[in-house]
């Protein structure tokens, strides 16, 4: 009999789509791995694929790869993870969004817009991990919808981490350039943090989070919005023409009252 570990279960959650095979460990072997399947190339004489593998190490601890499944000789680990099961999952997050996800998604399956909380948001440009971060005009869903034409209602956007709260209100998309992309994804996955203490916001947000934002930001040649609104999932931008210029975006108005907004994932 097989089945999936919890910690599995939260990271395919994490990358709903990303995987092409998971293969469960059998329920018993003490030493038995879940592994998730990125790339299966059958075609291929020399590999296999490519796969995260999660395994259990006993009591609070786990282990986490990267390992290429070579056809001779064994599997090299590309990358590994060791520690209590919320620290190798948000070692599994940053890894995969920063070195997976970008190459791998668009490859493996058709990009299908992510339902959360019963919403669709196809129109933000937000689907699964590997897809760009939605950036985004957000305005308080404190009357009837914006004009003019192309706001959309936001129910259920989860942000804050393990603390966990949900973003509604109304949202513009916006369409950024191909440039940008790879800061996206490193919002996103929280690299600015790489020389912090704590080295994501998955349950707090605090001054050297702030700090190193505005830093990141600073060195791409953008402006952060309020600090006191940075948050894992809801990272805001200055309402800036500058800004916009950075992001490659066209239209350079400004809506009344606006929030702008890089729309992510969150760890729960």
């Amino acid at each position: 009999m097989a089945d999936l570990y919890p910690m599995t279960q939260r990271a395919i959650t994490l990358f709903p789509k990303l995987f092409v095979v998971v293969e469960p460990h059998e329920v018993g072997d003490p030493e038995g791995s879940d592994l998730l399947w990125f790339e299966k190339t059958p075609d291929d004489e020399m590999r296999e694929g490519q796969l995260i593998s999660i395994q259990h190490l006993g009591g609070d601890n786990w282990g986490a790869a990267h390992d290429q499944a070579d056809r001779y000789g064994g599997w090299p680990t590309l990358w590994s993870s060791f520690g209590l099961e919320d620290k190798v999952l948000g070692d599994i997050k940053t890894y995969v969004q920063a070195d997976i996800a970008p190459r791998y998604s668009a490859k493996t399956q058709t990009m299908q817009p992510v339902d959360k909380i019963g919403q669709h948001l196809e129109a933000l440009g937000i689907y699964d991990m590997g897809d760009v971060p939605g950036v985004v005009w957000f305005l308080q869903s404190d009357g009837g919808q914006p004009k003019p034409d192309g706001w959309q209602e936001l129910t259920g956007h989860a942000y804050d981490g393990f603390r966990l709260d949900y973003l509604n209100g109304w949202v513009l998309p916006l369409k950024t350039s191909k440039a940008v992309e790879p800061i996206l994804f490193a919002l996103d996955g929280e690299n600015f943090l790489q020389n912090c203490k704590i080295t994501n916001m998955d349950y707090e947000v605090n001054d050297e989070h702030r700090a190193a934002y505005k830093e990141f930001l600073g060195a791409h040649g953008m402006e952060p919005g309020d600090l006191l609104e940075l948050y894992q999932a809801v990272l805001p931008l200055a309402p800036t023409v500058a800004n916009l210029h950075a992001l490659g975006i066209e239209s350079l108005l400004i809506p009344p009252g606006a929030t702008l907004l890089v729309l992510g994932w969150n760890c729960d």
